[in-house]
């Protein structure tokens, strides 16, 4: 009897482990270093935010964020792997539309190469602060 119940148990167990629970899911990675994206004080949404360091000849990927309505974003590492933190260094930005509205910016601002944007990162930096030219809607 007792090895029917213990198979009747390890049964109920198996099939409750199948069933979806509440809330349960990928859990969002919460941003690290915060940062305001605008052009003239528009705030500018639905736009990747991409750093860089050099490594090398080549420029490494260390983070992105994605700016919402009012303009900011987050840093998450790469994959959204987990939130990132900025420290001291030299860093390039580039700028990607992601929205469902697609704009576009001047074809320097998307190249870690030859981007304008460039920011020297100190310890007693908190946020980004990005001002922008105003991207055109895409074709």
């Amino acid at each position: 009897m007792v090895g029917l119940l213990g198979r009747l148990l390890l049964g109920t167990l198996a099939s409750l482990s199948l069933l979806p629970i509440a809330g349960c899911g990928p859990t969002p990675v919460l941003g690290g270093t915060h940062g305001l994206l605008h052009s003239n004080g528009t705030p500018l949404r639905d736009i990747e935010v991409t750093l860089y360091q050099q490594d090398g000849s080549d420029w490494r990927r260390v983070g992105s964020g994605v700016s919402q309505p009012d303009g900011s974003f987050e840093l998450v590492q790469p994959a959204a792997t987990g939130s990132l933190f900025l420290g001291p260094g030299e860093y390039r930005i580039t700028l990607h539309s992601v929205g469902t509205e697609t704009v576009e910016f001047p074809a320097e601002f998307t190249d870690p190469a030859k981007t304008p944007l460039q920011q020297v990162w100190t310890e007693q930096d908190v946020a980004l602060d990005l001002d922008v030219p105003q991207p055109r809607p895409a074709n």
